[in-house]
């Protein structure tokens, strides 16, 4: 039986090749952005919060290796929610800007999901076309700040900083 497992691990490893990805990560929110959340994943983190509305980044596919890059953040609730977003920035560790985008728009958190979380759309933070990927991976350390508020009153403003880590890490990749 052992023969035979090790036999079909190497076809799918023959299958496949390993390749260099390295990416920006959150660390604290990581595993949040891709499971189904509870109510208390929301509670437990207040530092990614406002007003009952979790912040979550994703970096995975602002990578060399990835064909089209980008970032994108997405915002998730216990229960239907809006959010005022207004503004995400990228920073250095000295805080020069590396990025900096306006949104000054009312995110929907609709999207229904198991244990009464809502979720909203993805949203699109940066794209190659507008920053040179290999200079912000000449980065160990960055910093995403978003600026959001509850949807009415706007003027209840919110800043949530995001420390993002450069991860070093082979993946593999199958043909198709």
């Amino acid at each position: 039986m052992n023969r035979s497992f090790l036999i079909v691990l190497l076809s799918f490893t023959l299958q496949g090749c390993f390749y260099n990805l390295e990416y920006f990560r959150h660390y604290p929110t990581h595993e949040l952005a891709i499971k189904e959340l509870e109510k208390k994943d929301i509670e437990n983190n207040p530092d990614f919060v406002s007003s009952g509305v979790l912040v979550l980044p994703h970096f995975k596919n602002l990578s060399t290796s990835h064909p089209y890059p980008y970032a994108q953040i997405s915002f998730a609730s216990y229960g239907k929610k809006e959010v005022y977003f207004k503004k995400a920035e990228l920073t250095d560790t000295e805080g020069n800007i590396l990025f900096e985008r306006s949104f000054e728009k009312i995110i929907q958190i609709d999207n229904e999901r198991p244990n009464n979380i809502y979720r909203s759309l993805s949203i699109k933070l940066l794209e190659t076309n507008e920053i040179e990927i290999i200079e912000l991976l000449a980065h160990e350390t960055i910093y995403l700040k978003c600026i959001v508020s509850p949807a009415n009153p706007k003027d209840l403003v919110n800043t949530i900083l995001f420390k993002l880590d450069l991860r070093k890490t082979k993946e593999i990749a199958w043909s198709t």
